[in-house]
């Protein structure tokens, strides 16, 4: 009876769900790979490169967060909305354009459409894992 407009919401929030992966990746990518790329310049010109490779290490673990998280928010898993969310207050503080996919962000994960699909998914997603074990 009701599958078709369940079919229309899940698909819905698939949609905003992977443009928030796609802007969590590069928000997170690109810019601590810009400061990346400026430490590693300024420790090669004064000869300690090994210096700048160690300062890269942290970068790649900060950026490997989101990035997981955006992967696992279309796969409709619960930790991942909630560090999703938890990225989104820091998105507030990069204005313009970080205010704005924060907001973006808050509207479509408290959305009341958004929360039962996860809850449904993480029901689907508990009897897999117990099945397949």
């Amino acid at each position: 009876m009701h599958v078709i407009p369940r079919i229309r919401t899940l698909e819905k929030v698939r949609f905003h769900l992977w443009i928030i992966a796609v802007l969590n990746v590069l928000m997170w990518v690109s810019v601590p790979l810009s400061f990346s790329v400026i430490s590693l310049a300024a420790f090669a010109d004064k000869g300690s490169s090994k210096l700048g490779g160690i300062a890269l290490i942290p970068v790649i673990f900060l950026t490997a967060i989101p990035v997981a998280a955006g992967i696992k928010l279309v796969s409709f898993r619960q930790w991942a909305r909630l560090v999703t969310m938890a990225l989104a207050v820091l998105y507030l503080f990069y204005f313009p354009i970080g205010t704005i996919l924060g907001v973006y962000v808050f509207w479509v994960l408290l959305q009341n459409e958004t929360r039962r699909v996860f809850e449904e998914a993480g029901k689907i997603i508990a009897v897999s894992e117990t099945v397949s074990k």
